[in-house]
């Protein structure tokens, strides 16, 4: 089976109307991971024939793209992965009104698709780590979170990624104005691991389990963050339109096959 992947940026503008009903213009781009193209080769399984619609957080692109080859290659079903920021899938839902499954940045990012009645359900699936990351040999020779106070220091865009949102607090926490001549923001986790490979950055706040796999960063495991860990939710979409791949695809996530991909991807799970 062939998977074809590409990653699109989609800025997604919301008109609402005097009567209060809405719709999108979306622009940009955006990214699925398609595995039932025209001419691949036909699985067989126990769901043969049935196809999923998933949307995902983009940071967790690597360890979702594994899982769901996996879970096709066990059941014959096959599955459209979509992966974008909280707000690029958000408004995605809401537009399309269709999908089976939210893999979602953090439990706490989907109250307002929880009130609206998009969520059926929600499982713990796995924790996320913040951590103090460093260009690789530390030559910044920062050695714990005081230390940011003088160092040029990366955060995500807090409006489009969680761990921006972290990172502030984090900095508050310690006693460091987020707002210091010091301190920068820029769009995306995959940029702010590219600011510590340049050297661009001294330090960043960034999520430990892609940057564990990162090369040219380290991570400086004497700052321990734990206290601000996020649990990673799957989430079923009250428009799903195949409960039964649904309830599979839920039961392989935290499956003992799922979980080695889980731990390969330095993730863990949740209780």
């Amino acid at each position: 089976m062939k998977r074809r992947i590409f990653m699109l940026l989609l800025c997604a503008v919301l008109l609402i109307s005097a009567s209060g009903c809405g719709s999108e213009n979306n622009t940009g781009k955006t990214g699925a991971v398609n595995s039932s193209e025209a001419g691949t080769e036909t699985r067989t399984g126990p769901l043969s024939g049935h196809h999923l619609q998933i949307f995902c957080d983009v940071d967790m692109q690597a360890p979702l793209a594994d899982i769901t080859t996996a879970f096709e290659q066990q059941t014959g079903a096959t599955a459209e992965i979509i992966f974008g920021t909280e707000e690029q899938l958000t408004n995605q839902i809401r537009s399309r009104y269709t999908g089976d499954i939210f893999i979602a940045s953090a439990k706490s990012e989907t109250g307002t698709l929880k009130s609206e009645g998009y969520i059926a359900d929600s499982l713990p699936l796995v924790e996320r780590l913040p951590v103090l990351a460093v260009p690789a040999g530390n030559p910044g020779r920062i050695t714990n979170l005081k230390a940011l106070s003088r160092k040029k220091v990366y955060l995500a865009d807090t409006k489009s990624d969680l761990i921006g949102k972290i990172g502030i607090q984090i900095l508050s926490d310690n006693d460091i104005d987020p707002s210091g001549e010091n301190i920068s923001f820029i769009e995306g986790h995959e940029a702010l691991l590219e600011a510590l490979q340049s050297g661009e950055a001294d330090a960043a706040i960034v999520w430990n389990e892609p940057a564990s796999e990162a090369e040219g960063v380290q991570i400086l495991h004497s700052a321990d963050l734990s206290g601000y860990s996020r649990t990673v939710p799957a989430l079923s979409l009250s428009t799903c339109s195949d409960k039964e791949a649904q309830a599979a695809f839920l039961d392989f996530l935290k499956s003992g096959d799922a979980n080695k991909i889980w731990k390969k991807h330095n993730y863990i799970m949740a209780s």
